[in-house]
């Protein structure tokens, strides 16, 4: 097995073979040097998951909005229409 295909079989998920191999040529081909410094970079977070969820939260807050305010005009109509 030739050092690139060792650093990518042991990398970190989520990270992809451009930046894995960058960090190697920039680390020279060292096969240690590499995968620590890929095992210590943050994990990067899904922005595209973070604005649906973003989006999500939105949505919901304006359902229950619209539940209290249906609710409580159903509730002021009520008296109103008693046969």
């Amino acid at each position: 097995m030739d050092k690139l295909t060792e650093v990518l079989s042991q990398s970190p998920a989520g990270v992809d073979e451009d930046t894995i191999k960058n960090i190697f040529a920039k680390n020279k081909e060292n096969v240690l040097d590499t995968l620590m410094e890929l095992w210590d970079m943050p994990p990067k977070l899904d922005k595209q998951k973070s604005k649906w969820e973003d989006i999500r939260e939105t949505c919901d807050a304006y359902d229950m909005e619209m539940d209290r305010l249906v609710m409580s005009q159903l509730r002021n109509q009520a008296p109103h229409q008693q046969p």
